[in-house]
């Protein structure tokens, strides 16, 4: 990748003008039209054709004037959205009367619209600039959308099938990747993406180790994939080639997937290979029994045991989804999204040791929903007096942990046919 230097445009047929597609709306409620707008580095906001925005009634016309040009132009409140993201910003537009003869197409005489860099910082995005290739990568500062585009490569290839924020037997997982190969096996993979500013390193790859392990045991999934932005260290592709999974860096997806997907074009599918990993057990549909636990607790390592192997892996055998906020993607407050799946869950699991107080906040939304609790606890008498009269699970340890919930769970389950 060649660095951006400073260049003076002119309207040669051989300059090169970067774009990037935007969705745009005039309100909420608005169609949206997408738009592919000339990217400039030294443009500030976003002009548009009045061809492509209708121009407001209530909208006042006003003048000025670029490279000794005069324009008239409107300016008007829209809703963006980057494409091959989830964010969407509200600005300012400038929409540009009679555009075609406007200053803004004397540098290219087919634009229709042109965005500066501070539209692009609103949505965190950085653009590379491939001045020899022509070619342009908006890449996201923003895990979130880091996720849509790896699930957006795997959909290019052929004969896939892509669900991202899924949740798996209780488990959240970002990716998950149906392939179906010449001989007419599926073959599935859990994708986890990690949008890291440092290369993953050991702990991460060995807590996905452990997390497909699970999977290839209950035969659900038969691969693991781990997709960083930023690579990966050494140790850690040690560890993946003892756990066999994959460790691919982004960059190396996007030519990975346009070699093996489509032809120079990009647009004709070359037929799929049989696949060279090893299938471990028959993909298994997941049946689940229709219920929800939303799982309140530290999520300090200390705990990381007790969650994985004492609560969840407990619900999972009884067909239960466990729930934890940590492990979601959303948009909005924290204690929003917390409030609405306290209210949709069927059960509320309270792991009460510390005095945390995030959790009695949990536990005092979930009695206030009339939700079925379940309190856990290595030593009843660290509970504050006014909630030690609740029944508690007081455990010993992981083992002890897990019989007593599955006892418990089982209680409920059949209290509720």
């Amino acid at each position: 990748m060649k660095k951006i230097k400073d260049k003076k445009w002119s309207n040669k047929l051989s300059d090169w003008y970067p774009q990037i597609e935007l969705s745009i709306r005039s309100s909420q409620k608005g169609r949206a039209c997408k738009i592919k707008a000339d990217f400039d580095t030294g443009a500030m906001g976003l002009f548009v054709s009045d061809d492509l925005v209708e121009i407001e009634s209530f909208s006042i016309p006003q003048m000025d004037q670029h490279l000794g040009q005069k324009f008239v132009y409107f300016i008007q409140k829209m809703h963006l959205q980057l494409s091959g993201t989830e964010k969407q910003i509200s600005t300012n537009v400038y929409v540009i009367k009679d555009f075609k003869n406007s200053p803004f197409t004397l540098l290219n005489k087919d634009r229709n619209a042109l965005v500066g860099r501070n539209i692009l910082s609103q949505f965190g995005a950085v653009v590379e600039l491939d001045w020899e290739h022509h070619k342009s990568t908006v890449r996201t500062t923003n895990w979130r959308d880091f996720e849509v585009q790896v699930a957006n490569l795997y959909r290019k290839l052929p004969n896939s099938t892509v669900y991202r924020n899924v949740n798996l037997n209780g488990n959240q997982i970002d990716v998950v990747l149906e392939e179906t190969l010449s001989s007419g096996r599926i073959v599935k993979s859990i994708i986890e993406c990690k949008y890291y500013r440092n290369p993953v390193g050991v702990k991460e790859v060995r807590d996905f180790a452990n997390l497909i392990t699970f999977f290839r045991d209950a035969e659900l999934a038969s691969h693991g994939i781990l997709v960083s932005s930023n690579g990966f260290t050494k140790d850690a592709f040690q560890v993946a080639s003892s756990a066999k999974l994959d460790l691919i860096e982004y960059s190396d997806l996007e030519a990975k997937v346009k070699s093996l997907g489509y032809s120079q074009k990009g647009t004709e599918k070359i037929a799929p290979q049989e696949s060279h990993r090893v299938v471990v057990a028959p993909v298994k549909k997941i049946i689940f029994a229709g219920r929800t636990a939303f799982i309140a607790m530290p999520f300090s390592d200390e705990y990381r045991d007790i969650y994985l192997l004492g609560i969840r892996e407990v619900l999972q055998n009884n067909n239960i989804a466990g729930i934890r906020v940590d492990e979601l993607e959303y948009s909005g407050r924290v204690m929003d999204k917390v409030e609405d799946l306290i209210r949709s869950a069927d059960i509320i699991i309270a792991e009460v040791t510390e005095r945390n107080p995030n959790v009695y906040y949990e536990l005092g939304l979930a009695q206030a929903n009339n939700k079925p609790l379940i309190l856990c606890t290595r030593n009843i008498n660290s509970a504050p007096f006014d909630t030690r009269d609740l029944l508690h699970i007081v455990y010993k340890d992981i083992i002890d942990l897990r019989k007593r919930l599955d006892a418990r769970l089982q209680s409920l389950i059949m209290l509720s046919k």
